[in-house]
């Protein structure tokens, strides 16, 4: 019968002897103080920017949440400011749940008229975390996507009303 064994570290020294140098090809145990190498498809804090993060877009200098009228005003550094409705965030989140994992799996997200923020918290120095009372918490929102939420949101939601009327849906606050 034939044995195959495969060793990953090197063979212990006989005792009492000092452990051989490592050299070049034996294989020497990670340590976490050490760092490893760049993983390819991951950010990398000294090289890239954070995901989602474009130096030539604004980032916002104020974001405020009203709880009463539920909305999220956002100033950005460009000196662009708006008030989002809660509603508006939380139906075009972009979190994989409402834009899928990829074009053409967009679901029509109904029924948030009354949806507010709970919490919002800070990812890095690229994005928030909004947590809306609904239980959706996993849509990440960079500051190039709030920018292009905030910029956009007149065409937006005409568009997203016209999707309401095109499956014979109405808003709560429309009947």
């Amino acid at each position: 019968m034939e044995v195959f064994t495969a060793c990953l570290w090197p063979t212990p020294p006989p005792r009492g002897q000092p452990p051989p140098k490592a050299s070049r090809t034996e294989h020497t145990p990670f340590r976490h103080q050490d760092k490893r190498p760049p993983t390819p498809n991951r950010y990398n804090p000294q090289t890239q920017q954070p995901p989602g993060a474009n130096p030539e877009m604004p980032t916002p200098t104020d974001i405020t949440l009203h709880r009463q009228s539920r909305t999220l005003e956002i100033t950005f550094d460009d000196g662009f400011a708006k008030t989002l409705p809660c509603e508006y965030l939380r139906v075009f989140s972009p979190s994989a749940e409402v834009r899928g994992h990829g074009p053409g799996q967009e679901v029509l997200v109904i029924g948030k008229e009354e949806v507010n923020i709970e919490r919002i918290d800070p990812v890095g120095n690229y994005a928030v975390r909004l947590v809306f009372d609904d239980g959706h918490d996993s849509g990440i929102y960079s500051w190039d996507e709030l920018y292009a939420l905030a910029t956009q949101f007149e065409e937006n939601w005409q568009g997203y009303l016209g999707q309401l009327a095109e499956a014979g849906v109405k808003r709560a606050t429309d009947r």
